[in-house]
């Protein structure tokens, strides 16, 4: 944060910083915390796993209540028995079923 708001000053987008996500604490700026989670919670649980063999039951993502993902190196080129689900765009569209 502070980064953006030093280019923006270079660039000479001066910017109020108390409402670019800076309070004043005594004797200077700091920044605020914030409270939104750092990624989509989708994002946050896509990990992948270092299996070796395939997905079996010693699968970290299998582990972690997860899905695997395209990420993980050896349970998609193998069996992949624990796919993400696919959700085509249409599925979640009143009025439109099409099937493809």
């Amino acid at each position: 944060m502070r980064s953006y708001h030093h280019v923006q000053t270079w660039l000479g987008n001066e910017k109020d910083p108390l409402k670019w996500g800076w309070m004043h604490t005594p004797p200077s700026l700091f920044p605020k915390k914030s409270e939104k989670d750092p990624a989509p919670e989708s994002l946050l649980q896509c990990i992948s796993c270092t299996c070796k063999k395939g997905c079996t039951n010693a699968c970290g993502c299998r582990n972690a209540g997860l899905h695997c993902s395209l990420l993980c190196k050896h349970c998609i080129r193998q069996s992949f028995e624990n796919p993400m689900p696919v959700i085509l765009d249409n599925e979640s569209e009143e009025g439109d079923s099409q099937n493809y």
